[in-house]
């Protein structure tokens, strides 16, 4: 009855087209308020408070400020460029460039949206040059974008740690195996693509003279993420330390190693990252607000109760909620998935002794799938905007159809880390 009550109003406020933040607040209160009348906004008020004051979030605007900087500065083209003068001249090198640009963009900015938007252009461009069809064109970036979700400096790990209270540096390393699992199966499947179109060409194969050049220009914005990696896993300082330095760093290299980030460009940059910053702490406060509410309901202890009672083992578990996750992830985006589930379903994990971290993988995989899911699907929206900017004749569906096959390989992804866990695993076991 709780549950249903919950869900009624929060779609009520969703349908008379209230921002989902301001939904899952509002939601929150009323659930409060059944509970503790007039008391409920000082009560609210405590609980918004609390779940702000922690200072592993900071590094979450931190992260965004960093990528914000880093868009600017155009390192991700360079990037692009340097991938594109290795590969592009093999069969599917043009989709392997992406794939690798859009793996180490989201080494150094937690954002999918942010990552799809840096490189959606040339990536665009460059596929329907060399003979990609332009589903596939479009599918793509779309999908390589995701990666924001999983690898280090995902705002979306953090998260995830800071509620299931497991370590930010672990969880945050745990994502990059099973991404390169990604990398691969992304690789291969665009390398069987470009062999099967019609009109593939293959790129210009650049002189060692010219890589050499393009690795120069890549070079700096690569020392980014090759700074958070080492300093995350040698454990040389917190993470929330590591993502101030390598924020400043990246100011300064955008700054005045490239100069593509002016004194006059300083104050939109800061503005615009630190409003993106504020939208996810908003969505933070007021999801935790509505997870509190239903977790003194009782509603957690129910849902673990219904597992465990009915004797569902945990593979049913798994695929119960995986399920569920991708079906929410129609109608939500990753943050409000997992401020509005973790709570609750963090007793039913230690019921089944499941491990924490491993589940956070398998999470942040469905994250990436809700950024491919109509009608939400962020970086979708994304490159249907870039597109639009190219004069692609494109349709509603042109974009969605070509992120079908990398929704499909996502989903092997989370199927080989829920078989085999030691590949989310492995990784922070050897941390300091």
């Amino acid at each position: 009855m709780i549950i249903a009550a919950t869900v009624i109003i929060l779609i009520i406020f969703l349908l008379l087209g209230i921002e989902i933040g301001t939904a899952m607040g509002l939601t929150g209160m009323a659930l409060l308020y059944h509970m503790y009348g007039n008391g409920a906004l000082s009560v609210a008020a405590k609980v918004m408070f609390d779940s702000l004051n922690d200072m592993t979030l900071l590094t979450i605007p931190l992260f965004v400020l960093m990528g914000a900087i880093m868009m600017k500065g155009g390192i991700g083209d360079e990037i692009f460029k340097f991938f594109d003068s290795l590969a592009g001249h093999l069969p599917g090198g043009a989709g392997i460039a992406t794939v690798l640009s859009c793996s180490v963009l989201a080494a150094m900015c937690g954002s999918s949206v942010g990552i799809t938007a840096a490189i959606g252009a040339m990536a665009v461009d460059n596929l329907r040059k060399r003979g990609y069809n332009l589903e596939l064109s479009l599918g793509l970036p779309s999908s390589a974008g995701g990666l924001g979700a999983l690898m280090p400096a995902s705002v979306g790990a953090i998260l995830y740690a800071s509620i299931t209270d497991v370590s930010v540096g672990q969880m945050l390393m745990a994502g990059l195996i099973p991404a390169l699992v990604i990398v691969v199966l992304f690789s291969v499947y665009t390398v069987w693509a470009f062999n099967h179109s019609e009109n593939k060409s293959l790129g210009e194969k650049h002189t060692w003279a010219e890589r050499w050049q393009a690795f120069k220009r890549a070079f700096w914005g690569l020392t980014v993420p090759v700074l958070l990696l080492v300093g995350i896993y040698g454990g040389f300082a917190t993470v929330t330390e590591i993502a101030a330095v390598a924020c400043f760093w990246s100011l300064i290299i955008t700054m005045f190693i490239y100069r593509r980030l002016t004194w006059k460009d300083l104050l939109p940059t800061f503005r615009w990252g630190l409003s993106v910053a504020a939208m996810v702490m908003y969505l933070i406060a007021t999801s935790l607000l509505l997870s509190n509410a239903i977790t003194q309901l009782g509603v957690p202890e129910m849902i673990r109760a219904f597992f465990v009672n009915n004797n569902i083992p945990l593979w049913g578990f798994l695929i119960i909620t995986m399920v569920y996750l991708v079906i929410l992830g129609t109608a939500l985006e990753g943050a409000s998935m997992l401020l509005l589930t973790m709570p609750v379903l963090t007793p039913v994990l230690h019921a089944y002794n499941y491990n924490l971290i491993a589940y956070g993988v398998l999470f942040l995989i469905n994250v990436e799938l809700s950024l491919l899911s109509p009608p939400v699907g962020l970086t979708v929206q994304t490159v249907e905007r870039i597109a639009k900017s190219l004069r692609l004749p494109i349709t509603s569906t042109t974009a969605w159809k070509g992120c079908i096959p990398f929704f499909i390989l996502y989903t092997v992804a989370m199927i080989l880390v829920a078989v085999f866990p030691q590949l989310a695993l492995w990784l922070p076991s050897t941390m300091k």
